[in-house]
């Protein structure tokens, strides 16, 4: 971390997902000068978390978890961790800095900076693009974050020490920050990502629930594993998702419904030119998108 940013001396990762954790492992592999702490909901994660060596010490105590921490870094569902700050307002460290990973930022900026900012505590929404399919802390990974875009969403007002202490952190273990608008990135995080999800699983119920299911089993090669994977994320994770994102995703639905219409338009009339068309701008726009994300990771 640069001199001239002030190194938090306790840091807090509030849930220990496979995220939180791997938050938490990057931080102990490129920051190992910082004391880590961890909350979980039940003693038995909390033990865990130590034995794995994910964190210096866990507790299911939340006054002395956020009372001692410089920085927290809260890692659960959205609707659980609006909750929880709401619930434990008054027990975080005045000064502090409170930051998140979720993948939804209005309904998290609107739930609890007001409440942070009247106790003291500032407040920087926080998004990395990264994370996989699987659960639970025995999937973090230490380099999960290294080289992957990092959505910060900061206000006008916020105190510009708190801003680059998150971005610093980030930084420090490999991360491309960007700042954006909470709603501008929930706008786009609906196309490029929420809208994917419900795609994948569309294509899994239509490609598994065929007629003859033990051909469908065999007939599913590459080209289902690469559109169907992120159907084996967690169900709960990607209903709070879509709840807090709601009006955002309907449109991208739309949106995708519409194209649907036209493909399906094209092939009825067998318009194979405009079918041809279609096919070679998806091509041109994924080979773009993927040259600049090779060049991006080279940063």
């Amino acid at each position: 971390m640069r001199d001239h940013i002030k190194i938090p001396e306790v840091l807090a990762i509030a849930g220990l997902g496979q995220m939180g954790a791997s938050f938490a492992m990057a931080v102990r592999k490129f920051l190992p000068e910082i004391r880590l702490s961890g909350w979980a909901p039940s003693q038995q994660e909390a033990e865990k978390a130590v034995e794995l060596g994910i964190v210096d010490e866990a507790s299911t105590n939340t006054k002395k978890v956020l009372s001692e921490a410089d920085v927290v870094m809260l890692a659960m569902p959205i609707s659980p961790l609006i909750d929880f700050v709401n619930d434990h307002v008054t027990e975080f460290k005045i000064g502090s800095i409170v930051t998140d990973l979720s993948s939804v930022k209005s309904d998290i900026v609107d739930g609890i900076r007001p409440g942070l900012c009247e106790q003291g505590v500032h407040f920087i929404g926080g998004h990395p693009m990264a994370g996989t399919e699987k659960t639970g802390m025995e999937n973090g990974d230490a380099d999960m974050y290294t080289d992957k875009v990092v959505f910060l969403t900061p206000f006008c007002t916020d105190d510009p020490a708190a801003l680059s202490i998150v971005r610093e952190l980030w930084r420090s273990i490999g991360g491309n920050t960007f700042e954006v608008d909470a709603v501008d990135h929930d706008v786009t995080l609906a196309r490029s990502s929420h809208v994917l999800h419900i795609n994948s699983n569309i294509t899994t119920h239509v490609c598994l629930q065929a007629p003859n299911k033990d051909l469908a089993m065999l007939a599913c090669g590459g080209a289902f594993r690469d559109t169907s994977r992120i159907s084996s994320s967690n169900p709960d994770l990607w209903v709070n998702v879509t709840k807090h994102n709601k009006q955002a995703i309907l449109k991208a639905m739309d949106e995708t419904l519409d194209q649907v219409s036209h493909v399906r338009s094209w092939i009825e009339g067998e318009d194979w030119d405009s079918l041809y068309k279609f096919l070679a701008e998806g091509k041109a726009l994924r080979d773009d998108w993927w040259d600049s994300f090779n060049k991006l990771d080279k940063k």
